[in-house]
C-alpha cells in the first residue's frame, strides 16, 4: 500500500512541476545517465520499518522520498541561467509541494557531480503514513 501513497507522491510532484516550472523539468522516477534534456528531477521513495504502538490502528509506516536535481547553464526568454539558479528555483517549488503534502525536509545539500558542467542537488523528505487510513501525516 505504501507504494501507491509514493505513487500519488510522484504524481503531485510531476504535475506541479510541469505546471509550475519555467524550466519544464523532466520529471522521473530514474534520472537518465545521460540525459538528453535539462533539467532532470529524479524521484525515489521507500518505507522505512513502521513505528510500534500499543494500537494497531496507530501503527505508521515512514515514507523516505529521495529527490534528486540535476541542471546545467541554460538559457530561457533571453536570460543566461546557471546550473546553480536553476537548480535553487526547482528546489522552491519542490519544497511547497511536499510541505504542502505533509513532508518534513531532512536533508537538503549540494552534491559533485562527475560531469563538472551539471550542477547536482540532493533533498530528502520524510513523512509517516498511518497504515490504518494511508494518510500522510507530518514526522519531525
Amino acid at each position: 500500500m505504501i507504494t501507491n501513497k509514493m505513487q500519488e507522491v510522484f504524481n503531485v510532484l510531476y504535475g506541479y512541476l510541469n505546471d509550475e516550472s519555467e524550466y519544464s523539468p523532466l520529471v522521473t522516477k530514474n534520472a537518465p545517465l545521460r540525459p538528453t534534456k535539462f533539467p532532470v528531477i529524479g524521484v525515489k521513495g521507500r518505507e522505512l520499518p513502521f513505528d510500534s504502538t500499543t494500537n494497531d490502528e496507530q501503527a505508521i509506516n515512514t515514507l523516505d522520498v529521495t529527490i534528486n536535481i540535476y541542471a546545467i547553464e541554460q538559457t530561457f526568454n533571453n536570460t543566461k541561467k546557471s546550473g546553480m539558479q536553476i537548480a535553487e528555483s526547482l528546489v522552491m517549488l519542490v519544497e511547497k509541494a511536499m510541505s504542502e503534502m505533509k513532508f518534513t525536509l531532512v536533508g537538503n545539500e549540494e552534491v559533485e557531480n562527475i560531469d563538472k558542467n551539471v550542477y547536482r542537488r540532493l533533498l530528502r523528505y520524510r513523512a509517516g503514513v498511518y497504515t490504518a487510513t494511508q494518510k500522510i501525516i507530518r514526522r519531525k
